[in-house]
């Protein structure tokens, strides 16, 4: 067997009939959720609650698309049987009710959640579709059964339920081309948090859009952090990023300032750049695996032989410096001389950056920033963008912290927050721990009062 990059797959993969060059992604790899077009970008001007719904209707075995269309209401009314013009009139009345009515600002119910349509304009529909598939794939999909199960116990009894049940079909979930769970430590957080969630379901309506905003949003800030650690990803050791409140000053000393969102644009600015890169990687002569990043061909080649890694790395210089260059002309070439894998990845990504447009980077880096503004953006003045969390966020972080529990000592809640990506420096604890104090969710244990714990929320 060799190992070496497959030059004429590369070639389909990348040129045109006219043998043009096009920084093509997204067939082989599926790294992020995110557009380079602006018009394929959502900006979540209804909030997060039509992505929410099409992902428990995935979970429920229905239709990802749902639509409140006459249609969908003349098929129900037409599967009645009805006594009287006025009988049915009023069916139709109260069937209005129950789901001519449900939108973000009013879900009556559980079950009415999934009845959000997705949006019209097309590019909040297709941007939030991106989104809905990622979801699903690193949360959902590896166990579905499991979530069902746990989301059926807020099922209602009743005529609507019954009716719906009946009326919408159960089906396979069409969704194809995975994203690949990269951390499992996430996946199996976020059904913990689903279970200790389902015991409030008050708790639970309220709060359900932020559990899947904030997952959607460490998955793709931890994709972007190790991605860009090149060969060196790590799956275990996780990156948490550094919050305010939203109602704290912001200074430039501050944790949240210097490694907050100036970190997380500066490592999306030329991630396009590996989303092209991986793809190029997929084509090569030792396997057919889809999804596989830096990390994994490092370890693929070190099992194989020396041999074979130094015959796969000479692959990635020869592909630069002879095919990459024919369609960029890319300066500055470098011969392979014994560099490691790593080197010659970091080779392979500065030549590529260096010709991929402005444009794409921004618009690409835009669709991901944008997620940030509108969800955890407190404006810091001079200071720019300061990532932060509101009240509703924070109480949904300490209630699946503490879970089931009675109560949590404080600096536990702190290591939960790390475990769910999210860390807070010592004022911002403080600001918590005031916030938390006043709401009654704090408790004094100890005869000197310095034990603090914090009490269930749920």
């Amino acid at each position: 067997m060799t190992y070496t990059l497959d030059f004429e797959r590369i070639q389909k993969f990348v040129t045109d009939k006219n043998d043009k060059y096009s920084f093509e992604r997204k067939k082989y790899v599926r790294v992020l959720p995110l557009p380079s077009r602006t018009g394929d970008r959502a900006g979540y001007k209804d909030g997060f609650s039509a992505v929410t719904a099409a992902l428990l209707r995935l979970v429920d075995n229905e239709a990802l698309e749902f639509t409140t269309a006459d249609n969908f209401f003349n098929s129900i009314l037409d599967a009645g049987d009805y006594d009287s013009d006025e009988t049915k009139a009023m069916f139709e009345e109260f069937l209005t009710y129950e789901l001519g009515n449900v939108d973000a600002n009013n879900v009556g119910s559980f079950q009415n959640m999934k009845y959000i349509a997705l949006p019209e304009e097309k590019a909040e529909y297709k941007g939030q579709m991106q989104i809905i598939q990622f979801f699903y794939d690193i949360y959902i999909r590896d166990q579905h059964d499991e979530i069902q199960n746990i989301l059926s116990e807020l099922q209602p009894e009743g005529l609507m339920y019954d009716i719906l049940n009946f009326e919408i079909p159960k089906m396979q979930n069409s969704l194809k081309l995975p994203f690949r769970v990269l951390f499992k430590q996430y996946q199996e957080t976020f059904l913990e948090d689903i279970k200790a969630l389902v015991k409030n379901p008050g708790f639970l309506i309220e709060h359900i859009d932020d559990l899947f905003i904030h997952y959607t949003f460490i998955a793709m800030t931890q994709i972007i952090f190790q991605v860009n650690k090149f060969s060196d990803f790590d799956e275990i050791k996780l990156h948490s990023l550094p919050f305010l409140m939203n109602q704290e000053r912001a200074s430039k000393w501050r944790l949240g300032y210097k490694e907050g969102f100036l970190r997380v644009r500066d490592q999306i600015l030329n991630f396009y750049t590996h989303e092209h890169l991986l793809n190029i990687l997929a084509l090569n002569t030792f396997t057919t695996d889809e999804n596989l990043y830096y990390h994994d061909y490092k370890k693929i080649l070190s099992e194989a032989g020396e041999d074979a890694e130094i015959e796969y790395i000479e692959s990635l210089y020869k592909w630069v410096n002879e095919v990459f260059k024919r369609y960029h002309g890319v300066d500055e070439l470098e011969v392979y001389n014994g560099q490691n894998i790593d080197k010659a990845y970091r080779y392979m990504f500065e030549k590529i950056r260096s010709k991929i447009s402005a444009e794409i980077f921004s618009r690409y880096a835009l669709a991901y920033t944008t997620f940030i503004s509108k969800f955890y953006r407190k404006n810091g003045g001079s200071l720019g963008t300061i990532l932060a969390l509101n009240l509703k966020q924070l109480l949904l972080l300490t209630a699946v912290a503490v879970g089931s529990k009675p109560r949590i000592e404080l600096n536990q809640l702190w290591i939960e927050f790390d475990k769910r990506g999210v860390i807070v420096d010592d004022d911002t604890k403080l600001e918590i721990v005031e916030l938390l104090d006043k709401l009654n969710y704090l408790d004094k244990k100890s005869d000197s009062g310095d034990a603090q714990y914090v009490k269930s929320i749920l």
